[in-house]
């Protein structure tokens, strides 16, 4: 399979053949290739395909084709009302999860970086938390 990553200008035009089936009466269209955007590619066997990473949903700059398709479905008399509020609770849900994530670890990377003694002053002698160790 070709090495292949989509530009920002690759996933314009995507989103345009996009536009236009939808005007000519194509209906309903997700490519995976709309996964493969810029910046959220991984390269396995010699491939490049979609990370599809925690990190790459929580991204602002990611552009998830689902509310899209739910407005088109939507137009064409389909009630997707259950779909797109389980799906913004997903993406608010993901959201938060990575940044809770990106909070610990900086956390364990700044106790890390601390002399052991600070380390337990930090941590207190009955915390229930997880004690980070040399």
């Amino acid at each position: 399979m070709a090495d292949k990553r989509l530009s920002a200008e690759e996933l314009t035009a995507l989103v345009e053949v996009r536009v236009k089936n939808r005007l000519a009466g194509a209906r309903y269209h997700y490519p995976r290739e709309l996964l493969e955007q810029e910046h959220f590619i991984t390269s396995r066997d010699g491939f490049n395909a979609a990370s599809l990473a925690l990190s790459m949903f929580a991204n602002g700059k990611y552009h998830a084709a689902n509310p899209d398709l739910y407005d088109e479905l939507e137009r064409n008399g389909h009630d997707v009302s259950g779909c797109r509020v389980e799906y913004e609770a997903m993406r608010e849900n993901i959201v938060s999860a990575d940044k809770f994530l990106e909070e610990m670890m900086f956390s364990i990377i700044s106790a890390r970086s601390q002399p052991a003694s600070l380390r337990t002053e930090l941590m207190g002698n009955d915390s229930p938390s997880i004690r980070l160790v040399a």
